[in-house]
């Protein structure tokens, strides 16, 4: 009886080593598929590390954002699905040891409200996330627009280009006559004083 790896032939019986060595094997060309999906969906940024998660999917960075995918790829042709998510646009990063869990909560409506990911203990990613999302944090402040209330304001650096991202919360009614032209106004003030 001869067992076979890819291509690769044993002679002999098939043993727990060879079986090990089967799994291990087949876990390595998939996190090479993974690494390839990444690369062609990061194009032109950098990954920095990746891992798989304790549900089998896989987790990446780049410096311009964290990817995670939906699960390991199915038997047949079905393409595995990535979520990106850029460093701007997670407002909050946090870690738990006993679980082993990084949570992301999202910091505009376009992207998930929290993402949940269970990763090795002690893996480098979540402070990689926390440094990469503290990077990008330029501005967050309260801005007064007289007597249509206070705005809440956040700037944030999109990594790899020049444009910052602007997240504005109201108090009362955008629709209200003169808001957005006192916001435009306050935001303008608050550039200049950010010497923008």
């Amino acid at each position: 009886m001869a067992s076979h790896i890819e291509g690769i032939v044993f002679p002999g019986r098939t043993t727990g080593l060879t079986r090990r060595l089967r799994e291990r094997l087949a876990r390595m060309m998939e996190a090479l598929t993974a690494r390839d999906e990444i690369r062609s969906l990061a194009s032109g940024e950098r990954v920095l590390t990746m891992t798989c998660d304790s549900s089998g999917s896989w987790v990446a960075a780049s410096e311009r954002a964290l990817y995670h995918s939906d699960g390991a790829p199915s038997r047949v042709a079905v393409p595995r699905e990535w979520v990106r998510l850029g460093w701007e646009e997670i407002g909050k990063v946090t870690w738990d040891d006993r679980d082993s869990t990084l949570t992301l909560t999202g910091l505009l409506p376009t992207v998930a409200r929290r993402t949940v990911l269970h990763l090795p203990s002690a893996y480098p990613l979540a402070s990689l996330a926390k440094e990469r999302v503290a990077w990008t944090a330029v501005v967050r402040t309260q801005v007064d627009l007289g007597k249509h209330g206070m705005a809440r304001v956040i700037g944030r650096r999109r990594p790899g280009s020049e444009e910052l991202t602007w997240l504005v919360g109201l108090d009362g009614e955008r629709d209200t006559p003169g808001v957005q032209e006192a916001l435009e106004e306050a935001l303008e003030g608050l550039r200049g004083r950010l010497g923008m």
